[in-house]
């Protein structure tokens, strides 16, 4: 094949990962019903949040940007940071052994979770958390109409739809799957504890009888489940 068939080919396939179409339809239903809600964003335009960002607020931002100095180990303190979830597992586990209990742990990696994210359960969340006014607007932009293009060596394909997910390779893309996704522990029983990056999920439960984790976490299992079937992913 031609440069411009693979490319076609291969935009198109991108494209129905992110397509509506290619929930269940009895998701798309339940979303649609989510999506007749109306969510109001005025009001707060005084917030510091919705102030305009100037070229000196990015200067002082990056000036307090640290990630790319690593210390004598040469490990940069994003690194250390997203260790957090694997120290947290890690305390359970030998806390459990002291114990002589049992720990299960299940581990999440939602597929194509950045190309399937519900756009308006992000906004969902902007309005949860109060977040109104020119933030929230632009936001709300910034996601809708997107398209994209693939380029196979010099060739480009045509101008395809992504009707949901978050932009690849934007610098916003991170933190609007993270609203997106965060809600996501709200889902658990009361007593499973969790760790989660970026798309990373990990649940465990701890207890003496065997019996008893294996029933809360297939209760967990089960609700982690539900939610993200009924939120688009």
């Amino acid at each position: 094949m031609d440069g411009l068939t693979v490319a076609n080919t291969m935009a198109k396939a991108f494209a129905r990962v992110s397509s509506r179409d290619s929930r269940p339809l009895a998701v798309r239903h339940e979303l649609r019903a989510k999506e007749r809600t109306v969510l109001d964003f005025s009001g707060k335009e005084n917030e510091s949040y919705n102030h305009i960002f100037t070229l000196r607020d990015l200067h002082s931002a990056l000036s307090l940007c640290g990630d790319t100095s690593p210390g004598a180990d040469n490990i940069p303190y994003a690194m250390l940071r997203n260790l957090d979830a694997l120290v947290k597992l890690k305390a359970a586990v030998c806390e459990a052994f002291a114990r002589h209990q049992h720990l299960v742990c299940v581990f999440f990696d939602l597929e194509k979770a950045y190309d399937t994210t519900w756009q308006y359960g992000i906004l969902q969340q902007l309005h949860l958390y109060c977040l109104w006014g020119r933030l929230p607007r632009f936001l709300k932009e910034f996601l809708s109409g997107c398209s994209f293009s693939v380029r196979v060596g010099t060739t480009n394909s045509a101008s395809v739809a992504q009707e949901e997910g978050v932009p690849q390779g934007s610098v916003l893309s991170v933190t609007l799957f993270a609203l997106a996704i965060n809600a996501i522990a709200s889902s658990l029983p009361d007593g499973i504890a969790n760790s989660m990056y970026v798309d990373d999920l990990a649940v465990w439960f701890v207890a003496s009888r065997m019996s008893m984790v294996e029933r809360r976490m297939q209760l967990a299992l089960d609700r982690v489940s539900r939610w993200i079937g009924s939120h688009g992913f």
